[in-house]
């Protein structure tokens, strides 16, 4: 009777340990899925701010023309 019971007693720790193995592998891949969904946004992010930098640039570019177009004008202005 002490081996059947000893037989049953390491049969509810193997499916403890197989549920806990299960439980690690769930949590695990939730932790791989929270790194790519970071990385994923992490790379969105990178490429929106290289957009919004080369915006930025051709604004400036927009700006110094505008500005050399403006002391232009008013340098034909002065001296008409």
């Amino acid at each position: 009777m002490a081996v059947a019971g000893a037989v049953e007693e390491q049969s509810a720790v193997t499916a403890e340990i197989a549920r806990n193995v299960t439980e690690a592998a769930i949590g695990t891949n939730s932790v791989s899925a929270s790194i790519a969904l970071v990385q994923a946004t992490s790379d969105k992010t990178n490429t929106e701010a290289t957009q919004i930098s080369a915006a930025a640039s051709g604004l400036a570019r927009q700006a110094d023309n505008l500005q050399i177009q403006i002391d232009g004008f008013i340098a034909k202005i002065r001296g008409t």
